[in-house]
């Protein structure tokens, strides 16, 4: 019996030494090591901390917001979810998690997430050429040979510039179909494929499309069916005029607008004709289902957890460097080495969500502040962290923006996307200087600029210049005529070249002020009727055609008349005012209003 026990005691002994080896082991690696990562979000700051962060942050700019929702999650569930301030703060209705906010360019989220899943089926290829899945002839604008494919699109490097007209609408008249505005508002290619970044909505939206050709249905309704459905998303819509989910079509309209200021906008609920870009509404719950959907690679929107590893993995570099700026339409780098993701800005709302590709741990932001930075920008830096990147290297010149318009009667905007910079003024900015495709740039997340000389960036400005001196001229003459006519002195011209100045004088200033309201209605809030901006441009085409008239009957009245030679060099200046006119009329191709 004492040999028995003796055996029975060393076994127990045996199993205990051995048991705490195992107990050991197993806490000395990574279950413990995982534990510890997940106590914390990307930027340091832990899970315990996070309310406290944010509901501080809150207090510290309140004066200035107006409404704001917010998820914090990881793969495991959610961390933190709060809501702020109004929906309505003139009739003190608070935010809660039922309000319905717009998600902005968050919404292409949606787009990648769909061409992901198709790409998984065997249905796209990412390196096809995208006519192959379009009808033929549908692209009429392109100036390069070199194909167009679909991760052109994610990357936003398809060379398109930018497009802004009929893309927010206040009328439903002005809706159409996604097919049918693509088609009739085609932005011009002026960058070869792959050249250069330059976010286009157009360029998702034609993704969208082919998503629809390829599936044999409409892209909100395969959204819903592929995405929302699956995600218990019960409460969003994305069709133009969000009839697709009439619960939210309601509460939608219900949401008032501010400025980033926290001021009332005063604006309504717009539709967005290219609305895979930007239309999707939903309540806080769905954006954070969504953001945990394509953050988790539980979450069943793939089949295959090597489709969300290729989701997550760079398609696109900052210039020359190895630091990742687009994973496959999710944008990297702003917050941190493996964070991605997506801001959205509407005329009414600004959104974002982001998380960490490795763990998990994300945010998702939705406010009713048009161009709000507080929140969608410094606290999600605060909580995801900001990459310390030094890929710069000196540079004083001249840049131009590749999101810009350089065609049509809104070229004349591309003089507000141009400037002269200097080292510092990139030193705060994720940037870096490269060439590619034969094209000089300083490579930035989203946009690149594209570098140009001072003789092109000035030949930018000398006509505006020019079209000024002319209306300071005609202002000048036709004062001198006011004056001359109330002290009833007489013309030392004769009567018809009277006349004749006057006229040149009018339509000289007109030609400039006329552009004043075209110009406000495009960079403000307020929009213009689609056949409002052709008449706008149509009235260039006749302001040009009347300026040549006067010309040529001005160069003949002055060689009928004999005139002095004060007098003959008074009537050039009208007519090289004149000049000035029609050239910056085709310089900036106002009249062509066929392109609109």
């Amino acid at each position: 019996m004492a040999s028995k026990n003796s055996l029975t005691k060393s076994i127990s002994v045996v199993l205990c030494i051995m048991l705490l080896c195992f107990t050991f082991f197993v806490s000395a690696i990574p279950a413990k090591a995982a534990d510890t990562k997940k106590a914390e979000m990307p930027s340091g700051i832990g899970y315990d901390k996070v309310s406290e962060t944010i509901e501080n942050y809150w207090k510290e700019h309140e004066k200035t917001a107006a409404g704001m929702v917010i998820s914090v999650f990881d793969r495991d569930g959610v961390i933190y979810s709060g809501s702020f301030g109004y929906s309505d703060k003139e009739k003190k209705i608070r935010t809660d998690q039922s309000t319905v906010f717009q998600w902005g360019s968050v919404s292409k989220m949606l787009i990648w997430t769909s061409a992901m899943q198709l790409k998984e089926q065997g249905k796209l290829e990412l390196d096809k050429d995208i006519r192959t899945y379009l009808p033929e002839g549908f692209l009429k604008r392109l100036s390069y040979e070199k194909p167009i494919t679909m991760l052109d699109l994610m990357n936003h490097t398809a060379g398109f510039e930018d497009i802004i007209l009929g893309v927010e609408t206040m009328y439903k008249d002005d809706i159409r179909s996604l097919p049918d505005y693509l088609r009739e508002h085609q932005p011009k290619q002026v960058y070869e494929p792959g050249a250069v970044t330059a976010y286009s909505n157009w360029g998702a939206s034609l993704a969208a499309y082919i998503i629809e050709r390829i599936s044999g249905t409409d892209y909100y309704k395969y959204v819903k069916e592929n995405i929302f459905n699956p995600l218990k998303m019960n409460n969003t819509a994305i069709s133009t005029d969000l009839s697709d989910n009439k619960a939210v079509q309601k509460k939608a309209a219900e949401l008032k607008y501010y400025t980033n200021e926290g001021e009332s906008t005063g604006e309504p609920l717009r539709y967005i004709n290219l609305y895979p870009a930007g239309m999707c509404n939903s309540d806080l719950r769905d954006i954070e289902s969504f953001a945990m959907g394509i953050s988790n690679p539980e979450s069943g929107l793939f089949k295959n957890k090597e489709t969300y590893e290729e989701l997550y993995s760079p398609s696109y570099f900052l210039g020359d460097t190895k630091y990742e700026v687009n994973c496959h339409g999710l944008w990297a780098m702003e917050f941190g080495e493996n964070v991605i993701g997506h801001s959205g800005n509407t005329s009414g709302c600004t959104s974002c969500i982001y998380f960490d590709k490795k763990t998990g741990a994300g945010i998702a932001i939705m406010t009713n502040q048009s161009g709000e930075y507080s929140f969608c920008h410094e606290m999600v830096s605060m909580l995801m962290g900001k990459p310390e990147i030094k890929a710069k290297e000196d540079f004083n010149g001249y840049i131009v923006s590749t999101r810009s318009i350089f065609s049509g009667p809104f070229k004349v905007l591309s003089i507000f996307s141009s400037s002269d910079v200097t080292s510092d003024q990139l030193a705060n900015i994720n940037a870096d200087r490269c060439t590619m495709q034969g094209v000089d740039k300083i490579s930035v997340p989203g946009a690149d600029f594209v570098i140009i000389g001072g003789a092109e960036y000035y030949g930018m400005n000398i006509p505006l210049y020019l079209w000024t001196a002319a209306v300071l001229f005609a202002f000048i003459c036709l004062w001198v005529k006011a004056i001359g006519f109330v002290r009833h002195r007489k013309d030392n011209i004769k009567k018809p070249l009277t006349r004749w100045t006057v006229i040149c004088c009018i339509i000289t200033i007109m030609s400039l002020f006329a552009a004043i309201p075209g110009i406000m209605s495009i960079m403000s809030d307020f929009t213009w009727t689609e056949l409002e901006y052709k008449f706008w441009s149509g009235t260039y085409l006749a302001i040009g055609v009347a300026s040549a008239a006067l010309i040529i009957f001005g160069i003949i009245a002055v060689i009928r008349e004999r005139l002095k030679a004060k007098q003959i060099v008074f009537c050039s200046g009208i007519m090289l005012s004149l000049t000035a006119v029609i050239f910056n009329i085709i310089y900036w191709q106002l009249y062509e209003f066929w392109v609109i």
